[in-house]
Formats: C-alpha cells, structure tokens, sequence
C-alpha cells in the first residue's frame, strides 16, 4: 500500500535520492564488513587485486554460472565465460575418466 504523500514525493523526484542513499549506505557496509566482503569476486580476465561485487555498476555477471568480471573485461573475452569454459573442460575430463554404463 502506498500513500498519497509518498506517491506525490515519487512524482516530485524526492524519493530517488533517498533510496540511492540506502543503495550506497548497503555497499559501503558490504565493503568493509569482513564477513559480506568475503562475498566478493576477483575478476577472472583481469586478475585485478580490486574486490568487485554483483551490484557494482561496471560489472558483468555470467547468467549460467554466477561469475562477476569487470564490464571492460567482458569485451576483452574472446571465447565467453572462462568459468564456463572451465567447467565444461572439468566435465569433459571427467567423463572420458568415468567408464561408460554398458547398455542393458
């Protein structure tokens, strides 16, 4: 349920700032919190020691399997996600080690 006021402070601009001051209150805990830092990412193409995070603006993150790179990085990736492509070489090994079932 919304009220009339806050409907009128969504139309007068009013309501995006403060909502944009909760967003950047939430990153700045997430940062230096020890235990939501740990929640953090490397980037993957870069390498870079920087902690990036899903909710960062110029970040980019796999929809298959959750990997967060820089957006820059993204353009750099000539053959897709490298966590990807690593896991399906994982599973690739894996089958060729496993026997095959015989068919019944």
């Amino acid at each position: 349920n919304y009220s009339v006021d806050i409907l009128v402070q969504t139309h007068a601009g009013a309501v995006g700032p403060r909502i944009q001051a909760a967003l950047d209150m939430v990153a700045a805990h997430v940062r230096q919190c020890a235990l939501c830092s740990g929640k953090g990412h490397v980037c993957e193409v870069c390498n870079s020691d920087e902690v990036i995070f899903s909710f960062d603006p110029n970040t980019h993150r796999c929809e298959a399997c959750g990997l967060v790179l820089h957006r820059a990085c993204t353009r750099l990736m000539a053959t897709g996600c490298p966590r990807c492509a690593r896991l399906a070489r994982r599973r690739d090994s894996a089958e060729k080690l496993l026997p095959a079932e015989e068919a019944s």
